[in-house]
């Protein structure tokens, strides 16, 4: 239960302190600037869907090693005496597609939650639920509940392809090297990629669609998340369990 609560606590306390620097930053960037000290809900929209946003493609990154590390450690039990107690080997990934399901879900709520905390404790209450945040909060708790599950089953895949202690750096490069090819390559720039299904708060902030128009990204995300877990399940089925856990 403890290591439960420190983990719950730590990541808290990450989002919090990743919530509040850019905010901080944007707010000291802006002094002296009459119209947005004027206009509650323009700074509400340049902090909130802009440069200080909480939930944008850079901090995106930053969440991912946190979410693939700690993650990691708690796939594949690298020990022969858990193996055995198993009645099967579909028993063993179950097991961890269900970590990955219950520590996705609970990273996204815990950053969603926080994100709309913050939002009512700086804004007024007024412009927070006139912004719409609370029903974009919602779909961009299904896009990025997707995202990271993603993300989760990528490190699976790798973890039976490869071994535990490189398999969260193999995952992390994969991920950095999307950003890295949407920000640098130019053509990429207007080709859909993955990541660009991970940011939905900013752009619905300054572009309000209908939900309606969310539904693609959300089919596209349970897709690609299927076919991520057939094909895992694929791989488990060939995999050398013992062999693998006596490496």
């Amino acid at each position: 239960m403890y290591p439960i609560l420190l983990i719950f606590t730590g990541v808290v306390v990450f989002f919090i302190f990743c919530w509040c620097i850019p905010t901080l930053w944007v707010l000291e960037n802006l002094k002296g600037n009459e119209y947005f000290l004027k206009n509650e809900m323009a700074l509400f929209l340049n902090i909130m869907g802009g440069n200080g946003n909480f939930i944008s493609p850079a901090r995106t990154v930053l969440y991912l090693v946190v979410f693939v590390l700690e993650l990691n450690s708690r796939l594949f039990p690298d020990k022969p005496s858990f193996v055995v107690r198993l009645s099967s080997r579909r028993e063993y990934i179950h097991r961890d597609i269900k970590t990955i399901l219950l520590f996705s879900g609970a990273f996204v709520l815990l950053m969603e939650v926080i994100n709309i905390v913050a939002a009512f404790l700086t804004f007024s209450a007024g412009i927070v639920l006139d912004s719409g945040l609370l029903g974009y909060s919602l779909l961009d708790f299904v896009t990025q509940f997707l995202y990271y599950m993603r993300a989760g089953l990528v490190l699976l895949v790798v973890l039976v392809l490869i071994n535990k202690k490189i398999a969260p750096f193999v995952t992390l490069a994969v991920y950095f090297l999307e950003f890295f090819l949407r920000l640098n390559v130019g053509f990429l720039k207007v080709v859909w990629l993955p990541c660009d299904d991970s940011i939905l708060v900013p752009y619905l902030l300054e572009n309000p669609v209908s939900p309606v128009n969310v539904i693609p990204l959300i089919v596209r995300g349970i897709l690609m998340n299927t076919a991520l877990l057939v094909f895992a399940y694929y791989l488990f089925a060939k995999k050398d369990i013992v062999g693998y856990e006596k490496r």
